[in-house]
């Protein structure tokens, strides 16, 4: 009887893990905030057929409960998170890596070892009313605590609250099962308790209740994980402890009991920790594969996808539809065998357009990318405004792009910012910069893996290798989706605010460069802005790097009338701290002549605005510099086209856009000697260049540019022609040739004109 309870459990188990795989898409997809997710999801056949395996995988389950004991039958149910690995890794397309497979491995040895083990000792034993008793008070209360406790955490740590509270009802029914079916066996129908049914029935709802709230939260590996972990152990130390199951069983038997149980439940933690989970997918009517999220949507046509919002997205990191998001998208279907696309013309409306689409003359598959940005606007910096405008350029090329930044405010949220969702992330101060926000780790991991595995996108493309970076470059190597790095980083952005002592530097900027490479060797491609910026990281160790600027638009950013003052201006845009060193540009002011006027604007704000504005009023210079503070992304243009001259002392710029937008204006630009700019600013064409802390060179060639008109004009139209190299569409059109390389694409030829 105890070999055909071990066939019995196992083909529960197999429909168990079929039920899960099956219920995932559909649970998450009706779990979307608003109302009628009830109807969304009783609406769905794929919701109901996994109801139906459910029923199977619990009459199976029940039979084998009346052959044999708890402590055998009750362990083979982990196999079902062996089979989801499994079902999840043919879902997504993607073999299951070296982890996986032992997990898998380790996990079918384990339980295999347990129940052979345990057949042969464990006491078929009568439970008594007593024990049912106590049984479920024990469960009750587990329930209620994890109950009690998910409301109170997010993404992951809700969903382990819910499905190990879902586990432990379903300990419950296990027991209960038993109880029924031998009260049936010895007395018949009139011998079945009636409290002991209706504790079971309740037990199976609120079970289930929750295993549904934790689809909704969490990928079904991990449910799945907490759930086969809560119901077994739950169902086995009752049988031991409670019911007397273990009562024959020797010391030696109990201790290997203990091993492979520890190892069953580390494979099943690398299980739910390195699963291979593809982007929920529902069925439409038709039965048609899409990736569907929210309410089912009209048939796209040819060559497209309905999505309806992202609102599976938002229910996970916390954030409300907003309207842009409540309307159905139109983006386009992916090339077969890209990452996490089943190549099919499946669901979704913004711009509508088919999987092969014509942009600026050359044709562009659409892609789902996600961009990993430590800094993003409303942060003011080149690397924030760099993100935005690659996400953005992307998603007016007809791509689907996700943005995972810190949240400004420190609330974790989702919102859509012209045409990209961007996916806030909990953050904190800094103690050392005044708007400067970190994610600690924890967050930022959970973060980055839970929406790789929730979109599963083709490639992943971050802008640093600090917390968000780091986290994603994580998450993407975990689910083998391909990873490019673009550095924005110099150890010098953060000595003037960690304030080191001057003979810690260097060990500070070594660390700092090994701490870096080592996240960029994660990365199928890196790039930097300028050839420059790639010596330095091939310097470091990073030699798989290219150039590739980070683009200006050429347009926006161009005057359309000449400044009318009759004092000339300089201006200066970006952070106001250390390594931009505004306090030359405030000290060579001070040293021109009086009969040569020259006012200065700086725009932005930093942790230096306060001890700037005190140096200038001590030079006696306070009437003639205006600190303008921060400035909307959009009112940038307008600063460039009331200046004469733009001044960029900094010695850190990888690049430098505030440089480029200066030049787009047709504005001369006298730079420090230092790092990119050289590579910008063309000593006696565009502009001038000085020694970085030559204060007295900065103010003569300040000078020069003041007292000659000709002369502002001159350069300025030279930097004009230098600077449109470097138009956005061409960094745009490399970006997605780099993201065809990784995917082992070949991009289409541009074009040629007619």
């Amino acid at each position: 009887m105890t070999v055909l309870a071990i066939v019995l459990a196992l083909a529960g188990a197999v429909a168990y893990a079929l039920a899960a795989h099956v219920q995932h898409a559909a649970v998450r997809t009706a779990c979307a905030p608003g109302r009628g997710r009830l109807g969304r999801l009783v609406r769905q056949r794929r919701w109901f057929g996994g109801l139906l395996l459910i029923g199977v995988g619990a009459g199976l389950h029940s039979a084998a409960l009346g052959l044999a004991p708890l402590s055998v039958v009750q362990p083979l149910g982990v196999l079902a998170v062996v089979l989801v690995a499994a079902l999840s890794a043919v879902s997504a397309r993607r073999w299951p890596g070296g982890v996986t497979l032992t997990a898998i491995g380790a996990t079918t040895a384990a339980v295999g070892g347990f129940v052979l083990l345990t057949s042969g000792q464990a006491r078929d034993t009568v439970i008594s009313d007593v024990a049912i008793g106590r049984t479920a008070l024990l469960a009750a209360a587990g329930v209620a605590v994890l109950g009690a406790l998910a409301p109170l955490v997010r993404g992951r740590a809700r969903c382990l609250a819910l499905a190990t509270a879902g586990g432990l009802a379903y300990g419950f029914v296990s027991v209960s099962t038993r109880v029924v079916v031998q009260r049936l066996l010895v007395g018949g129908v009139g011998a079945t308790p009636v409290l002991v049914l209706i504790g079971l029935v309740v037990a199976l709802l609120v079970g289930g209740a929750l295993i549904q709230l934790a689809y909704a939260s969490g990928p079904p590996t991990v449910v799945v994980a907490c759930l086969t972990m809560a119901d077994p152990f739950f169902a086995v130390l009752v049988g031991a402890v409670l019911l007397g199951e273990g009562a024959a069983m020797s010391p030696a038997t109990v201790a290997g009991q203990v091993a492979l149980a520890l190892v069953a439940a580390g494979g099943v933690v690398l299980l739910a920790r390195f699963h291979p989970d593809a982007a929920p997918r529902t069925v439409r009517d038709g039965g048609e594969p899409g990736v569907l999220v929210g309410e089912p949507a009209a048939p796209a046509p040819a060559g497209g996808r309905e999505l309806t919002g992202r609102r599976g997205v938002m229910a996970r990191r916390g954030g409300a539809p907003d309207a842009e998001n409540e309307a159905t998208q139109r983006i386009p279907a992916r090339a077969p065998g890209a990452g996490g696309s089943n190549g099919s013309g499946t669901t979704a409306t913004a711009p509508s357009r088919t999987r092969e689409q014509t942009v600026n003359g050359v044709d562009s598959a659409a892609r789902r990318i996600v961009v990993g940005a430590d800094t993003f606007v409303p942060d003011v910096n080149g690397a924030a405004r760099f993100s935005y405008r690659l996400a953005t350029g992307l998603a007016a090329r007809g791509h689907e792009v996700h943005v995972l930044a810190p949240s400004p405010d420190g609330a974790a949220g989702v919102s859509m910012m012209d045409g990209v969702f961007v996916h806030r992330v909990r953050a904190r101060r800094t103690p050392f910069h005044p708007t400067f926000r970190f994610c600690p780790p924890w967050q930022a991991n959970a973060a980055a893996d839970d929406l790789i595995a929730e979109l599963a996108p083709d490639v992943v493309h971050i802008q640093s290798h600090m917390l968000i970076g780091r986290a994603l470059s994580v998450a993407a190597n975990r689910h083998r989706v391909p990873l490019v790095a673009t550095n924005h980083f110099m150890p010098e952005n953060l000595f003037g605010y960690l304030r080191l002592p001057r003979a810690l530097h260097d060990a500070a900027r070594s660390a700092a460069w090994r701490d870096a490479a080592k996240v960029f060797h994660r990365a199928v491609a890196v790039t930097a802005p300028t050839q420059r910026a790639v010596e330095l990281l091939q310097e470091n160790g990073i030699e798989h790097a290219e150039a590739v600027s980070c683009g200006i638009d050429l347009d926006r950013f161009a005057a359309r009338r000449a400044p009318d003052a009759e004092v000339p201006t300089v201006l200066f845009v970006g952070r106001l701290d250390a390594e931009k060193r505004v306090d030359e540009l405030i000290r060579a002011l001070a040293l021109l002549p009086a009969a040569l006027p020259l006012n200065v604007e700086l725009v932005g704000t930093g942790s230096r605005r306060d001890e700037w504005q005190r140096l200038a009023a001590d030079l006696r210079v306070g009437d003639r510099v205006r600190f303008s503070g921060f400035v909307p992304d959009e009112e940038l243009p307008a600063a460039y086209e009331r200046a004469d001259i733009f001044c960029i002392p900094g010695i850190a710029e990888l690049q430098s856009l505030v440089t480029m937008e200066a030049m787009a204006a047709g504005r001369p630009v006298v730079a420090a000697d230092a790092m990119a700019l050289p590579h910008l600013v063309h000593n006696g064409d565009n502009g001038w260049l000085y020694q970085p802390g030559d204060v007295a060179g900065l103010a003569s060639r300040l000078g020069m540019l003041a007292a000659d008109p000709q002369l502002r004009v001159r350069m300025g139209a030279a930097g004009r022609r230098r600077v449109e190299q470097h138009a956005v569409p061409a960094t745009l059109r490399r970006y997605e040739e780099i993201y065809a390389q990784v995917l082992g694409e070949r991009m289409p030829e541009p074009a040629l004109a007619a």
